[in-house]
């Protein structure tokens, strides 16, 4: 045979095998998304791809979902299945916390191994106010463009500055990329309780507001005057008490600790005996920053919170209607007693605060409304794989097997490219634009 004539035969089988390779390719992906479940561990050994995200070395040969000009639509849960099969590293640069759960979230590993920052996989660090200075970074030189920068927060504006002296004026603009706090408006949303955290804790509970309630009220609160919120709220509680207010009060404050750790079912049974818990926040019209004295305290506990802190829009967006007294709706503390007084007397206007919970099993969506998608590191674990699922405070798509209806069905779209973020100036988001009496 003629030397060209071998070229050109080997060039032909080499077309061949390509064809049959990207075939081979395609068939195999698709019969593994329909063979094994998106928990599967087995599928991960068929895999080994490191860009961001997996789909864009994995998926361009399947015939999964639908191609658009930014990635691919298909379902939650077909998306999951494929963030399942490659792990993210999310490095947290100061603290520890537990990996989010793959299933609902993805594969992502949370480490404190600060020695991994320069590992290809680890594709978002995050810092906590425990290193909310500038020297403690970690040196620009070793700073990937590919990587994202978290700042993370769970106290409000006034506890970041008076607790922490943090001032955040050290940073320069656009050194995070993206934020995780308790504010509706971060990139990666993080309450004090998830919606399912709460439904789980309330259907535990969920006679507890059934049983006889022999006591009218109980506050619990440890810091007397640590800020200008604190503060507020024992002048609050001094004026109700002048008013005729009479509950019981445990915490350092009125040197009366309590035995029971908090959060557990002992603790939930002590308060579910009272009418109504004081959920009194030591930050003032703080927007958002509604802690566990109301989601645990209150709600899971069966009793009716009355709540200060963020205003009444606050509270609506996130709670259960008419689950809530607010402080802010009445002129003057003898106003809010005398309130408290009529509720005690009547039972049907007391039982009001509790037609909520009848629904809960009929309507997912009563339940604390904007938190009833995915948060925190499950949100930036289900980014870091690509999945987009859309405006943040209208999704309601998370794998549930409590829930009503099949949330693995909504279509979502794996981006072939993670999208630009940037936090302009990090003190200006977290500080300015506050209400004048938060700050």
């Amino acid at each position: 045979m003629r030397p060209l004539s071998c070229i050109a035969v080997c060039f032909a089988l080499l077309f061949c095998f390509s064809i049959a390779g990207l075939w081979i390719s395609k068939a195999s992906t698709d019969a593994i998304l329909r063979t094994f479940s998106p928990n599967t561990n087995f599928a991960t050994k068929l895999f080994n791809a490191s860009s961001f995200p997996f789909f864009a070395q994995s998926l361009e040969n399947t015939s999964v979902g639908k191609h658009e000009e930014d990635g691919r639509r298909m379902t939650l849960r077909e998306a999951l299945h494929f963030a399942s099969l490659k792990t993210k590293i999310i490095l947290e640069w100061c603290s520890s916390k537990a990996s989010p759960n793959e299933r609902r979230c993805g594969s992502c590993k949370v480490t404190d191994d600060r020695s991994l920052i320069s590992n290809p996989d680890t594709a978002a660090v995050v810092f906590n106010k425990a290193c909310g200075q500038r020297s403690n970074m970690p040196p620009d030189h070793i700073r990937r463009p590919d990587q994202l920068y978290i700042w993370r927060n769970a106290e409000s504006p006034p506890n970041t500055h008076n607790f922490k002296n943090i001032e955040l004026d050290d940073f320069e603009e656009n050194y995070f990329n993206a934020t995780e706090t308790y504010r509706r408006d971060s990139d990666f949303y993080k309450p004090y309780s998830a919606s399912r955290q709460i439904k789980k804790q309330i259907m535990k509970y969920r006679d507890l507001h059934k049983k006889n309630k022999t006591s009218f009220g109980v506050w619990i609160v440890s810091n007397c005057g640590g800020s200008s919120g604190a503060k507020r709220r024992m002048d609050l509680y001094r004026n109700l008490t002048k008013a005729g207010l009479k509950i019981d009060v445990a915490g350092r404050c009125f040197h009366r600790d309590m035995t029971l750790r908090r959060g557990t079912d002992a603790f939930r049974n002590t308060l579910h005996k009272y009418k109504f818990y004081f959920s009194f926040e030591n930050s003032y019209h703080c927007r958002d920053y509604i802690t566990e004295k109301f989601y645990s305290h209150g709600l899971a506990a069966g009793t009716v919170p009355v709540v200060t802190g963020p205003r009444r829009e606050n509270y609506e967006a996130v709670a259960p209607p008419h689950s809530f007294i607010h402080t802010d709706d009445f002129d003057s503390p003898k106003a809010l007693v005398d309130y408290l007084n009529y509720l005690d007397s009547n039972d049907t206007a007391y039982k009001e605060y509790f037609a909520w919970r009848d629904k809960l099993l009929e309507d997912d969506d009563l339940l604390l409304k904007h938190q009833l998608h995915v948060t925190g590191h499950c949100l930036l674990c289900r980014h870091l794989h690509g999945i987009d699922t859309g405006p943040m405070s209208h999704q309601a798509i998370y794998l549930d097997a409590g829930s009503s209806r099949d949330e693995g069905d909504d279509e979502v779209i794996v981006m072939k490219t993670m999208k630009e973020m940037k936090v302009k100036s990090i003190k200006n988001w977290w500080y300015d634009g506050e209400d004048a009496d938060c700050i």
